[in-house]
């Protein structure tokens, strides 16, 4: 179940967010809130969570300072930014940070929903996809050795197999 963090400076904002859609329905869920960046990076380091949606401009730590400090951390964490202001310097520097999306408030239930889904369609396929690449090690790995107690590979075309999978 992916994890969502909120980080906005209003309190109403925050709270009506938990409750604008059915975070239960597209299972995600909401592990906790901060009222400025600089709290949200601490709480994302606690949390980990795989989505954050959190405003730009915040007092103690606005959000894209949020977002570059995620980003300095090379997490691949999904980014919708909710903004109150149209200011396309403040979009462009958002799209820098390759965020998601970039939603001005009042915020559309179904437009954040749909969001929402793309993100947690593509946090599956990520999981997907790291879940074959784990199988076809393992079954590369296993068929390697198979073939060395059947005595039809040599010491040194093992030894090369094994520091290719990483087992050296």
């Amino acid at each position: 179940m992916p994890k969502l963090l909120i980080v906005d400076d209003d309190e109403f904002i925050r709270s009506g967010l938990k409750y604008l859609i059915d975070w239960e329905e597209l299972g995600i869920e909401i592990v906790g809130e901060a009222e400025n960046g600089r709290k949200g990076f601490e709480l994302f380091l606690d949390k980990v969570p795989q989505i954050v949606l959190t405003d730009i401009r915040m007092p103690d730590g606005d959000g894209l300072e949020f977002i570059a400090n995620i980003r300095k951390k090379d997490w691949d964490t999904h980014i919708v930014v909710l903004s109150g202001y149209d200011d396309f310097s403040y979009v462009r520097q958002a799209m820098h940070y390759q965020v998601e999306d970039y939603l001005l408030k009042p915020v559309d239930a179904s437009e954040l929903k749909e969001i929402m889904k793309s993100c947690c369609e593509d946090l599956e396929h990520r999981w997907l996809q790291e879940q074959l690449r784990k199988e076809s090690f393992q079954l590369l790995r296993h068929n390697v050795f198979i073939r060395w107690v059947e005595n039809r590979i040599d010491y040194e075309q093992l030894r090369e197999k094994l520091d290719f999978l990483g087992e050296s």
